[in-house]
Protein backbone atom coordinates (compact mmCIF):
# COMPACT_ATOMS: atom_id res chain seq x y z
CA UNK A 1 0.00 0.00 0.00
CA UNK A 2 1.16 3.48 -0.78
CA UNK A 3 2.26 5.51 2.22
CA UNK A 4 3.26 2.54 4.36
CA UNK A 5 6.43 2.74 6.39
CA UNK A 6 9.11 0.27 5.46
CA UNK A 7 9.99 -0.54 9.07
CA UNK A 8 7.64 -2.34 11.46
CA UNK A 9 6.57 -0.60 14.66
CA UNK A 10 6.81 -2.84 17.72
CA UNK A 11 4.39 -2.47 20.63
CA UNK A 12 5.11 -4.43 23.79
CA UNK A 13 2.24 -5.00 26.21
CA UNK A 14 2.64 -5.46 29.97
CA UNK A 15 2.64 -9.00 31.33
CA UNK A 16 -0.72 -10.33 32.28
CA UNK A 17 -1.46 -13.44 34.24
CA UNK A 18 -1.48 -15.62 31.12
CA UNK A 19 1.27 -14.44 28.73
CA UNK A 20 3.24 -11.51 27.27
CA UNK A 21 1.92 -9.99 24.05
CA UNK A 22 4.12 -8.39 21.39
CA UNK A 23 2.70 -6.97 18.16
CA UNK A 24 4.51 -5.73 15.07
CA UNK A 25 2.41 -3.14 13.25
CA UNK A 26 3.16 -1.72 9.83
CA UNK A 27 1.17 1.39 9.08
CA UNK A 28 1.06 4.73 7.36
CA UNK A 29 3.96 7.10 7.84
CA UNK A 30 2.78 9.57 10.46
CA UNK A 31 5.42 12.15 9.53
CA UNK A 32 4.45 12.70 5.89
CA UNK A 33 1.69 14.02 3.67
CA UNK A 34 0.09 11.62 1.20
CA UNK A 35 -3.12 12.59 -0.56
CA UNK A 36 -5.31 9.99 -2.26
CA UNK A 37 -8.32 10.73 -4.51
CA UNK A 38 -11.34 8.50 -5.02
CA UNK A 39 -14.45 8.92 -7.16
CA UNK A 40 -17.67 6.95 -7.53
CA UNK A 41 -21.12 7.47 -8.98
CA UNK A 42 -24.56 7.07 -7.49
CA UNK A 43 -27.45 6.49 -9.86
CA UNK A 44 -25.99 6.00 -13.37
CA UNK A 45 -26.39 8.81 -15.88
CA UNK A 46 -29.74 8.66 -17.73
CA UNK A 47 -30.98 10.94 -20.52
CA UNK A 48 -33.15 13.74 -19.15
CA UNK A 49 -32.19 13.17 -15.51
CA UNK A 50 -29.65 14.37 -12.95
CA UNK A 51 -26.83 12.16 -11.74
CA UNK A 52 -24.34 12.83 -8.96
CA UNK A 53 -20.65 12.04 -8.68
CA UNK A 54 -19.24 11.52 -5.20
CA UNK A 55 -15.60 11.59 -4.30
CA UNK A 56 -13.06 12.76 -1.89
CA UNK A 57 -9.53 13.37 -0.91
CA UNK A 58 -8.06 11.38 1.94
CA UNK A 59 -4.80 12.45 3.57
CA UNK A 60 -3.38 9.04 4.47
CA UNK A 61 -0.25 10.70 5.90
CA UNK A 62 -0.05 11.95 9.45
CA UNK A 63 0.59 15.64 8.93
CA UNK A 64 -1.49 18.40 7.38
CA UNK A 65 -0.93 18.85 3.66
CA UNK A 66 -0.06 22.10 1.98
CA UNK A 67 -2.62 24.29 0.27
CA UNK A 68 -4.50 22.13 -2.22
CA UNK A 69 -6.69 22.39 -5.30
CA UNK A 70 -9.28 19.71 -6.14
CA UNK A 71 -10.67 19.54 -9.69
CA UNK A 72 -13.46 17.43 -11.11
CA UNK A 73 -13.65 17.21 -14.89
CA UNK A 74 -16.71 15.80 -16.64
CA UNK A 75 -17.75 15.23 -20.24
CA UNK A 76 -20.31 17.01 -22.37
CA UNK A 77 -23.19 16.71 -22.98
CA UNK A 78 -23.54 16.62 -19.19
CA UNK A 79 -24.21 20.07 -17.75
CA UNK A 80 -23.37 21.29 -14.26
CA UNK A 81 -26.27 21.63 -11.80
CA UNK A 82 -24.76 21.99 -8.31
CA UNK A 83 -21.93 20.90 -6.02
CA UNK A 84 -21.08 20.45 -2.36
CA UNK A 85 -19.17 22.07 -0.84
CA UNK A 86 -19.64 25.23 -2.89
CA UNK A 87 -16.83 25.22 -5.49
CA UNK A 88 -14.36 28.05 -6.00
CA UNK A 89 -15.20 27.98 -9.73
CA UNK A 90 -17.10 26.15 -12.43
CA UNK A 91 -15.73 26.70 -15.92
CA UNK A 92 -16.21 24.76 -19.12
CA UNK A 93 -16.32 21.13 -17.93
CA UNK A 94 -14.35 21.60 -14.70
CA UNK A 95 -15.48 22.10 -11.12
CA UNK A 96 -12.72 23.43 -8.83
CA UNK A 97 -12.49 23.51 -5.03
CA UNK A 98 -9.63 25.16 -3.14
CA UNK A 99 -8.29 24.42 0.34
CA UNK A 100 -5.91 27.14 1.47
CA UNK A 101 -5.38 25.39 4.82
CA UNK A 102 -4.65 21.95 3.32
CA UNK A 103 -5.98 18.59 4.50
CA UNK A 104 -5.52 17.32 8.06
CA UNK A 105 -3.65 14.02 8.47
CA UNK A 106 -5.77 10.85 8.37
CA UNK A 107 -8.91 12.87 7.58
CA UNK A 108 -11.35 12.33 4.68
CA UNK A 109 -12.68 15.32 2.75
CA UNK A 110 -15.85 14.75 0.73
CA UNK A 111 -17.03 16.36 -2.51
CA UNK A 112 -20.04 15.84 -4.74
CA UNK A 113 -21.33 17.39 -7.94
CA UNK A 114 -24.63 16.92 -9.73
CA UNK A 115 -24.99 17.00 -13.52
CA UNK A 116 -27.86 16.73 -15.97
CA UNK A 117 -28.02 14.94 -19.32
CA UNK A 118 -30.28 16.20 -22.12
CA UNK A 119 -33.31 13.99 -22.87
CA UNK A 120 -31.74 12.36 -25.93
CA UNK A 121 -32.03 8.57 -26.28
CA UNK A 122 -29.13 8.66 -28.78
CA UNK A 123 -26.90 9.01 -25.68
CA UNK A 124 -27.78 5.49 -24.49
CA UNK A 125 -24.64 3.36 -24.30
CA UNK A 126 -22.24 6.35 -24.42
CA UNK A 127 -19.37 6.33 -21.94
CA UNK A 128 -18.93 9.41 -19.73
CA UNK A 129 -15.48 9.78 -18.20
CA UNK A 130 -14.99 11.90 -15.08
CA UNK A 131 -11.74 12.60 -13.26
CA UNK A 132 -11.09 13.90 -9.74
CA UNK A 133 -7.58 15.27 -9.17
CA UNK A 134 -5.83 16.90 -6.22
CA UNK A 135 -2.64 18.97 -6.35
CA UNK A 136 -0.80 20.50 -3.41
CA UNK A 137 2.43 22.31 -2.63
CA UNK A 138 3.88 19.63 -0.27
CA UNK A 139 6.07 16.65 -1.16
CA UNK A 140 4.36 13.24 -1.36
CA UNK A 141 5.58 9.64 -1.65
CA UNK A 142 3.77 9.22 -4.94
CA UNK A 143 1.47 11.23 -7.18
CA UNK A 144 -0.08 8.08 -8.71
CA UNK A 145 -2.99 8.15 -6.25
CA UNK A 146 -3.76 11.87 -6.68
CA UNK A 147 -6.15 11.18 -9.57
CA UNK A 148 -9.24 8.99 -9.68
CA UNK A 149 -11.14 8.26 -12.90
CA UNK A 150 -14.68 6.98 -13.26
CA UNK A 151 -16.26 5.75 -16.50
CA UNK A 152 -20.03 5.47 -16.50
CA UNK A 153 -22.33 4.14 -19.21
CA UNK A 154 -25.41 6.20 -20.04
CA UNK A 155 -28.34 3.91 -19.39
CA UNK A 156 -32.04 4.05 -19.93
CA UNK A 157 -34.88 1.78 -20.52
CA UNK A 158 -37.15 1.58 -23.51
CA UNK A 159 -39.77 -0.45 -21.69
CA UNK A 160 -39.06 1.85 -19.33
CA UNK A 161 -38.40 -0.75 -16.63
CA UNK A 162 -34.72 -0.69 -15.69
CA UNK A 163 -33.19 -2.62 -12.85
CA UNK A 164 -30.04 -1.81 -10.84
CA UNK A 165 -28.13 -3.76 -8.20
CA UNK A 166 -25.49 -2.51 -5.74
CA UNK A 167 -22.76 -3.59 -5.36
CA UNK A 168 -22.65 -4.27 -9.07
CA UNK A 169 -19.17 -5.56 -9.85
CA UNK A 170 -17.61 -6.41 -6.51
CA UNK A 171 -19.85 -8.56 -4.33
CA UNK A 172 -17.83 -10.55 -1.81
CA UNK A 173 -19.92 -13.36 -0.41
CA UNK A 174 -17.79 -13.55 2.76
CA UNK A 175 -18.02 -9.79 3.50
CA UNK A 176 -21.25 -8.53 1.96
CA UNK A 177 -24.57 -9.68 3.27
CA UNK A 178 -27.05 -7.80 1.10
CA UNK A 179 -27.66 -6.71 -2.46
CA UNK A 180 -29.63 -3.48 -2.94
CA UNK A 181 -31.97 -3.47 -5.92
CA UNK A 182 -33.62 -0.48 -7.60
CA UNK A 183 -36.46 -1.36 -9.98
CA UNK A 184 -38.19 1.35 -11.96
CA UNK A 185 -41.48 0.45 -13.60
CA UNK A 186 -44.59 1.99 -15.12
Amino acid sequence: LIGLTSEPVTITMEDDTVRTWTMALVGYDQTATELAAYLYGGIPPRPGFNHTLHGGIWNVGGITSGAAVVTLTYEAPATYVSAFPVPASVTSNTVTWESSTGFTGFEPNYYSATFNLPPDTALLGDQLVSTLTVTQDSVEFTLDNNTATLTQTVVGSYDPNDKLVFPKDAYHIENDSTLDYTIRFQ
